[in-house]
């Protein structure tokens, strides 16, 4: 799929306070080479609040009422290539997220090991959190039934097809290395997508 005349909407949930100078380099070097390298349709919003569950949801209900296409959501904590975006374009799916190595804590550095944020259904129906070591060994794309939101990019028909509201804080006891099965707001966003 070729990157070119995109219309994309960059929220960012800013609710640790305002985002680091490491985020805001990524984020500008990623908005200027999709808008004027690529010739793309963007904005970016920014989102400040202390509830993460009501920041997605403000972002979300925005972006429905726009012109926009496509939801990128990036927290602010996040470091990454300015092609990221083109990327995940280039897979044509209606989610998708980057496997994240980069949270911020300190320089930016490309090659910081993973986070693992994702899980996959088990034939059980428990959720399975996915290793650093299966992570890091990936060289194609995944499909998991949950990811972390650190980076996800959306496509608008996902959420014209779910109920208000997109995100919520829910305790699930089937995340299987879940000690207390807490989960966040993205886990429940991404099951609710599955529905």
């Amino acid at each position: 799929m070729k990157f070119t005349d995109k219309s994309v909407m960059i929220v960012t949930p800013c609710y640790a306070g305002f985002p680091s100078v490491d985020f805001l380099v990524s984020l500008f070097k990623l908005y200027e080479y999709s808008k004027y390298t690529c010739k793309n349709d963007i904005v970016w919003i920014p989102i400040a609040g202390s509830n993460i569950y009501g920041i997605r949801n403000i972002g979300f209900k925005i972006f429905m009422s726009s012109k926009y296409r496509n939801l990128l959501m990036v927290d602010n904590d996040m470091v990454f290539e300015y092609k990221a975006l083109e990327t995940l374009f280039e897979r044509d799916k209606d989610i998708i997220m980057p496997s994240f190595t980069n949270k911020i804590g300190g320089l930016p550095d490309m090659n910081k090991q993973i986070i693992p944020m994702a899980t996959q259904k088990l034939p059980n129906g428990h959720l399975r959190q996915l290793t650093k070591e299966e992570i890091e060994s990936l060289d194609a794309p995944v499909k998991v039934t949950t990811n972390g939101f650190g980076m996800v990019l959306l496509k608008k028909r996902v959420i014209e097809g779910m109920d208000y509201p997109y995100c919520q804080g829910i305790t699930m006891p089937v995340v299987e290395e879940s000690a207390n099965g807490v989960t966040g707001e993205d886990y429940y966003f991404c099951l609710k997508a599955l529905e």
